[in-house]
């Protein structure tokens, strides 16, 4: 979730220009322009699919009774419509975040070394394996080209990503 900057220069104002940040930043995924920085619907959908068992559509979110109250901080917070004050996008950025009361007890040295234990590890079948992956069946199929001797050997690097 939380990667080292590789490129581009790390903004310090509270907010700047997207284009002061990162020239091509319209089609630069935000994690590129922050020395460390997280993927704000990855970080969204865990959070959100996994308190409340259903997507986060829209910014108005309706908590059950049982969501703790540093969780529903931590969403509004995120979910904010004003940029100038979601967290994550002020001067401390993803540091903003990881400081939030919701992850209080994450040490996130341990967490970037990967030498934490998830709390939960899906079973895997093996490459492929997508059982834990929604269906929407309402969703063109997508023309996907299969690959054959010459051609899939020249992407198998890609296998162990």
């Amino acid at each position: 979730m939380f990667r080292k900057k590789t490129t581009g220069p790390v903004a310090d104002e509270k907010e700047a220009p997207i284009n002061a940040i990162s020239p091509a930043a319209p089609v630069d995924a935000p994690r590129v322009r922050r020395a460390y920085s997280l993927d704000d619907f990855e970080l969204l959908a865990t959070l959100g699919t996994g308190t409340f068992g259903r997507k986060i559509l829209d910014g108005k979110v309706d908590f059950p009774k049982h969501i703790e109250s540093k969780a529903k901080d931590l969403i509004k917070k995120l979910l904010s419509q004003d940029r100038t004050k979601r967290l994550g996008c002020l001067r401390g950025g993803s540091e903003d975040v990881k400081k939030h009361k919701y992850f209080g007890k994450v040490d996130w040295d341990s967490v970037l070394a990967r030498s934490e234990t998830p709390p939960y590890l899906p079973p895997v079948g093996g490459p492929g394996d997508h059982t834990h992956f929604d269906e929407y069946p309402d969703s063109p199929v997508d023309d996907a080209v299969i690959l054959y001797g010459e051609d899939r050997a020249a992407f198998e690097v890609f296998d162990q990503f």
